[in-house]
C-alpha cells in the first residue's frame, strides 16, 4: 500500500463522493477508484460501500481512516523536518482563528505570507468548540480564541492580550457617550447576540458571571458582519469581545460592568506535539504584534 494510495482514501472518506474527490486530488474519477479497489484487493475487504446514488465507509474504512490520517500526518512531519534541517520553511500551516479574532490577524497572516511564500496557509474560522476539537485531532497546528483564564488539558496556551465584555453601538447611538454600562442600562435595548456555541455567546453565564437574563435578545446570529450591519442600520445594540470591534470604526465597544473575569487572547497549541517551524515562526509574529495588547482599548494584533 503507498502513501499517495491513503491520501486517496482520506479524501474519498472526508467528502464521500468519487468525483468530488477526484477533482480535489486533480487526477480522472477512473484513476481514483482505480486506486482504491487496489487497496481494496490488498486489504482483502471493501473500505467503501458504493451504491448509484450515495458512498459510505465499511467498518473496515471506518477503522482504517484515523490510521490512514495520523500516518499521512507523520509523512508529512518527516518531510517538514527534513526540510527544517536545510533551513527551508515549506509545507501547510492550519490554523484556527475563532470569530472575534478573525479580522484582528490579517496584517500577521500578510507578513507571514509575504516572508515565507512557501508555506500554504490553511485558516479555519469557527465557533471555539469545533476549533477545539480539530485541535485535539491534531487537525490544526495552532488556535487562536477569546478564553477567561481556565487551562485546558493537553494544551499549552500563549497570552497574547485580553478584552472584556463589551457593549457595541453605532457611533452615534445615545448610549455611545458612556465609558461604561451595566446591563440595567440595556433593559429596554433590543438586542443581537452570536448564536449559542459561539464562544462569547456562552462566556455569558457559564464564565464572566453575566446574567442575561431579562434583556430583550431580539436576533441570534452566527456571523460578526451580520450583527455589525444589524447595529449599523438599527438601535440595536450587540454584546461581545471587543476584539473584532476594531474592524469596524463606525462603531464603539463600550466596557460592560459585573464582569468577573477578563476574555483572554490566547494562541493554543497541543502540548507534547513538536511544532512545525512555520508554527513557531507565526506565532512568534502573533507575539511581537501583540506586545502592546495588554489592556483593553488598544486593537490587537495590528
Amino acid at each position: 500500500m503507498e502513501l499517495r494510495q491513503l491520501r486517496y482514501f482520506v479524501e474519498v472518506a472526508d467528502v464521500l463522493n468519487f468525483s468530488e474527490a477526484a477533482k480535489n486530488l486533480f487526477i480522472t474519477q477512473g484513476t481514483l477508484s482505480q486506486q482504491i479497489r487496489q487497496m481494496e484487493d490488498e486489504l482483502g475487504t471493501p473500505l467503501f460501500a458504493r451504491t448509484s446514488h450515495h458512498v459510505t465507509l465499511t467498518e473496515a474504512g471506518s477503522n482504517l481512516l484515523p490510521l490512514a490520517k495520523e500516518t499521512i500526518r507523520s509523512a508529512n512531519s518527516c518531510k517538514e523536518a527534513l526540510e527544517e534541517m536545510r533551513g527551508v520553511v515549506s509545507g501547510t500551516l492550519d490554523i484556527g482563528v475563532t470569530y472575534s479574532f478573525r479580522y484582528s490577524i490579517l496584517k500577521v497572516m500578510k507578513r507571514f505570507m509575504k516572508e515565507h511564500p512557501t508555506v500554504k496557509l490553511n485558516v479555519y474560522s469557527m465557533s471555539a468548540p469545533d476549533l477545539f476539537d480539530m485541535l485535539l485531532q491534531h487537525r490544526l497546528d495552532l488556535l487562536l480564541s477569546m478564553d477567561p483564564a481556565t487551562p485546558r488539558a493537553g494544551v499549552d496556551s500563549i497570552f497574547l492580550g485580553s478584552s472584556r465584555l463589551s457593549v457595541v453601538v453605532r457611533k452615534d447611538h445615545p448610549l455611545a457617550s458612556r465609558s461604561i454600562l451595566s446591563l440595567d442600562d440595556l433593559k429596554h435595548m433590543d438586542i443581537v447576540l452570536m448564536r449559542s456555541g459561539n464562544r462569547d455567546r456562552w462566556t455569558y453565564g457559564d464564565f464572566v458571571g453575566v446574567d442575561m437574563r431579562g434583556l430583550n435578545v431580539r436576533v441570534e446570529l452566527t456571523e460578526p458582519d451580520m450583527i455589525f450591519d444589524l447595529v449599523r442600520s438599527t438601535n440595536m445594540i450587540s454584546i461581545m469581545s471587543a476584539f473584532p470591534v476594531y474592524s469596524a470604526p463606525d462603531l464603539k465597544a463600550i466596557p460592560l460592568s459585573g464582569v468577573k473575569d477578563l476574555l483572554n487572547g490566547s494562541v493554543h497549541q497541543l502540548k507534547g506535539v513538536t511544532q512545525k517551524k512555520s508554527a513557531r515562526i507565526f506565532t512568534d509574529m502573533l507575539l511581537e504584534a501583540s506586545k502592546l495588547l495588554r489592556v483593553q482599548g488598544i486593537p490587537p494584533l495590528e
